[in-house]
């Protein structure tokens, strides 16, 4: 209630417009930092959720460089073990022939032919250790030379079991294969298959 002369009211009228405006302006100086407050906060936590983000963005980068070099190290090994096994199979295909080629040409069967000259000069113990030595000169034949040429030596006797290669030409042809390093190789094939 305003008391007093009409200035007095007119000034206690102007004083209390004023103090509301004040109170009204606190209020919402109040309210729009609370406001900022909380945008400030916002924007703090969208921050470190963006942090969060990137970091996690960098694990995965790194985790899948990893598992990349990982399935090249994994595929690597495959075509080694793939080729290890491709060796193996041949090695064992190998090992199958050698031994299918011994059995047919240094076996007492073949050499009790009635063709063979050598059933006609030895004693059948004669033939068992003969058959016997056979057996010693292809390990030392596989030992001693390679890969390649103990399979070209194979060929060849492939040849000369079949018939379609001639003896002679068959001696010349493994003794370009034994070579001098192998002339004791040479002399015991030469023996071997002079005694076919």
């Amino acid at each position: 209630m305003l008391n007093g002369n009409p200035e007095d009211q007119k000034y206690q009228g102007i004083k209390l417009i004023e103090n509301a405006w004040e109170h009204r302006e606190t209020l919402l100086k109040r309210e729009w930092i609370q406001k900022l407050d909380t945008l400030k906060r916002k924007i703090e936590s969208v921050k470190n959720e963006l942090e969060i983000a990137n970091k996690r963005i960098e694990d995965l980068e790194e985790e899948n460089s990893y598992l990349g070099s990982r399935v090249q190290g994994l595929q690597k090994d495959n075509s080694k073990l793939e080729s290890i096994k491709a060796k193996l199979v041949n090695a064992l295909q190998d090992s199958t022939e050698t031994a299918d080629l011994k059995e047919d040409f240094f076996s007492p069967a073949s050499t009790t032919s009635p063709k063979s000259a050598f059933s006609e000069k030895v004693s059948v113990s004669q033939v068992s250790n003969k058959y016997v030595h056979g057996k010693q000169f292809f390990s030392q034949a596989r030992l001693k030379l390679s890969y390649e040429k103990f399979n070209s030596f194979l060929y060849y006797i492939k040849k000369l079991n079949d018939k379609s290669m001639s003896r002679e030409r068959v001696i010349e042809e493994v003794r370009e294969i034994f070579g001098n390093q192998n002339w004791e190789l040479y002399r015991d094939f030469i023996t071997l298959i002079k005694n076919k």
